[in-house]
């Protein structure tokens, strides 16, 4: 599958982990085909809310691409 992203959305930062993951949203029409690779056997999209277990990394960046739905999430605060 070959996509064209636009701007990020969000940019998740795990500084203890020495992680960052830059999240794109892509809107989809229809069915585009997907086939699994590697060692999986099939392959389907899931909306969030299907997901029975899903890894911290993986929260993380859903919470993310929700909290950017609420634009008061762009303001920054003092602690």
């Amino acid at each position: 599958m070959q996509i064209v992203v636009g701007r990020p959305i969000t940019v998740v930062v795990d500084a203890p982990l020495r992680r960052v993951d830059v999240v794109y949203r892509v809107r989809v029409q229809g069915d585009v085909g997907e086939q699994p690779g590697g060692e999986a056997v099939q392959a389907r999209w899931l909306l969030p809310s299907e997901i029975d277990e899903m890894d911290g990394p993986t929260q993380q960046i859903l919470a993310a691409a929700e909290a950017v739905r609420d634009p008061a999430g762009y303001d920054g605060h003092v602690l």
